[in-house]
């Protein structure tokens, strides 16, 4: 079985290298040529840099489009030009038996060549990118072509891959997609890695934060929390809000240490040094961090909003608060102080990734997928 796998639109191998995440990412493609003997194929919006990554991809195949075509210097043609992709690698897309995306942002790509070469197409989204440019108030052109691209990727697709039952939901609603077209198939964590390894030995009154540092995952919610306290706060990360958070911290004199992006291998010990990990966002589809930070044993805290609650069920396998820095500041000193209750929570967030999130679980799931539409 051949497995052509699209790259988001403008991502290439050395975009996930940078951001910490190819090791991650190519993971599962990895497990399915191993044990499946899946033949995957990487199209990436890299150039020729992108084959230096071949050890890393360990038998994955790569082809990056700009060492096959020129890749223009203006932003709108280079969109432009992408629409003939389907047409300039034809015998690239005729070899393969199954056409996959890995978000939607450039599935136009995979759809034309589905439709051009009749190839089945499984649509994966890792968030539902209309939801989010509603609610992170995108302009109105930019939710328009949204809109358009996502209708047009539904209805074309013959599956459909959501993390989340809360990202389905939406789709069948705005969409009216066929329910059996669309398959909840939440974010994997390997759980032999991400494992709480050091439950006695966690940081007591320090919390850690893992994530973009943007407006939708709302740090300064949580920087308002500790103010005046001696709680301490480490962020791992980068983004377009590291300037103005590190302003507002030095201003306000509180303890936080910027950490920086790390990569997806040094993730299990870091995540294993601190008993409490706090995600303040806005909204969520199926946050990586979040389920990592579970997967450790952290007593994760977050907000009753949509991805967060989906995952978290409060004082089960974690702690949920109000819209309020107050409750937020409130719920961090109980967890500090009730040891007893944060291990319990902790060992029933670990428990609960095993059964809902394990790689093995999801690995079985996506090879079947696979099986079906290449079938049918």
């Amino acid at each position: 079985m051949k497995i052509l796998v699209f790259f988001t639109y403008g991502v290439s191998l050395r975009t996930w290298d940078k951001a910490g995440l190819l090791e991650r990412e190519v993971m599962l493609y990895k497990k399915l040529k191993d044990r499946y003997n899946v033949e995957v194929t990487f199209l990436t919006y890299g150039d020729e840099n992108d084959y230096s990554y071949m050890n890393t991809t360990n038998g994955i195949n790569i082809v990056p489009i700009y060492s096959i075509l020129k890749k223009p210097k203006n932003k709108f043609l280079s969109l432009v030009k992408s629409f003939f992709i389907p047409f300039l690698l034809k015998n690239l897309f005729q070899q393969h038996d199954l056409l996959k995306t890995n978000q939607m942002f450039g599935s136009w790509v995979a759809i034309i060549a589905g439709k051009i070469y009749s190839k089945p197409l499984l649509l994966r989204t890792g968030y539902e990118l209309y939801s989010f440019s509603i609610q992170a108030k995108k302009s109105l052109f930019f939710r328009w072509f949204v809109y358009i691209l996502s209708f047009i990727a539904y209805k074309s697709s013959n599956k459909i891959h959501v993390s989340s039952a809360m990202d389905k939901r939406f789709i069948l609603e705005k969409f009216r997609t066929r329910n059996s077209a669309v398959e909840v198939i939440p974010n994997w964590i390997d759980c032999y890695k991400f494992n709480n390894i050091k439950p006695h030995s966690k940081r007591k009154n320090r919390l850690l934060f893992v994530g973009r540092l943007n407006k939708q995952k709302n740090i300064p919610f949580l920087l308002k929390a500790i103010l005046n306290t001696k709680i301490g706060l480490d962020i791992v990360g980068s983004g377009e809000m590291l300037e103005e958070l590190k302003s507002f911290v030095i201003s306000n004199n509180i303890d936080v240490n910027f950490l920086g992006s790390k990569s997806n291998s040094e993730m299990p010990e870091i995540y294993n040094n601190y008993r409490i990990f706090v995600l303040p966002s806005d909204y969520e589809g199926n946050p990586k961090a979040l389920l990592e930070a579970m997967s450790c044993g952290c007593t994760v805290v977050g907000r009753f909003v949509p991805g967060i609650e989906e995952l978290v069920s409060n004082n089960i396998n974690g702690i949920l608060v109000e819209d309020s820095s107050k409750a937020l500041r409130e719920k961090i000193f109980e967890v500090i102080n009730n040891f007893e209750h944060t291990g319990t929570l902790g060992n029933e967030a670990s428990k609960t990734i095993i059964q809902t999130n394990s790689l093995q679980k999801i690995l079985s799931c996506e090879f079947s997928a696979y099986e079906r539409l290449v079938k049918n």
